[in-house]
């Protein structure tokens, strides 16, 4: 029993949290415990969001228990949320690779360009270019729809 203690420690949980990310009140706080990485959404009328990047799934504690998988769309809106920020810096370790993915999509060298000289390179291709360029990106893909 002693040789476990001293070679199977339990890591205490690294927790994270951010203060007002915008106007909106919204505060966002991490945790890493027990091979689980959770993002928690405080919005400004006091609901809770509970997304596990572990898993995929998204627990809303508003008006009830309502359990989803993530979707791509919202890995992007939580990326808009902390990508000035570090919250995510050393917690890579048990996190699914799909918010990976999108995070590192979301620190693409043409996705740095401004949102009007994106758009105005976007409307210069033709409709089949312009599907192919959406397409190449997950990321981009969720923000513009070619409808």
């Amino acid at each position: 029993m002693r040789w476990h203690a001293k070679w199977r420690q339990v890591a205490p949980p690294k927790y994270k949290y951010l203060p007002q990310i915008d106007e909106c009140a919204y505060y966002i706080s991490l945790i890493e415990f027990n091979k689980q990485l959770v993002i928690y959404e405080h919005l400004n009328d006091s609901s809770l969001v509970v997304n596990n990047f572990t898993t995929l799934y998204k627990t809303s504690l508003e008006g009830g228990y309502n359990r989803d998988k993530i979707s791509t769309e919202e890995l992007v809106e939580i990326y808009y949320a902390i990508k000035d920020t570090n919250i995510l810096s050393g917690c890579y370790k048990y996190m699914n690779r799909l918010p990976f993915i999108v995070c590192y999509n979301g620190k693409h060298l043409l996705l740095s360009m401004p949102q009007e000289i994106l758009e105005k390179i976007m409307h210069m291709l033709s409709w089949e270019d312009l599907c192919m360029f959406l397409k190449a990106s997950g990321y981009l893909s969720c923000i513009y729809t070619t409808g």
